[in-house]
């Protein structure tokens, strides 16, 4: 399954994940995606919404 990869609402990256995978384990994969990373550099993070398996948003 695909899952998309954003912040604030705009598609940053896509990974491949299993159609299993916990809401936990999809966060954790998707703070440390180096697209993830470099758009929230020195931003606060305020807000991470999570929809396993197929979407993950983080709003800053």
């Amino acid at each position: 399954v695909i899952a998309i990869l954003q912040v604030n609402g705009k598609i940053k990256d896509r990974i491949e994940v299993s159609p299993n995978i916990s809401k936990d384990e999809l966060e954790k994969l998707a703070k440390e995606n180096l697209e993830i990373k470099a758009a929230t550099a020195g931003l606060t993070v305020s807000k991470v919404i999570t929809v396993a398996p197929k979407l993950v948003n983080f709003v800053v």
